[in-house]
């Protein structure tokens, strides 16, 4: 099981539930989860610019 990338492209509230069951079924610690999304989340520039 690997975290999916978001490029910018699609749906970022569907890729944000994916990646909550991901650390679910991988336990991952509160601590750790942002470390691991700052890597996966390459499209941030486009959601901010679409969402606020």
């Amino acid at each position: 099981m690997e975290i999916s990338m978001f490029e910018g492209v699609g749906d970022a509230c569907w890729w944000v539930l994916c990646t909550d069951k991901y650390f679910a079924a991988k336990g991952t610690p509160e601590t750790e989860k942002l470390a691991e999304v700052a890597t996966a989340f390459r499209g941030y520039h486009y959601y901010i610019l679409c969402y606020y």
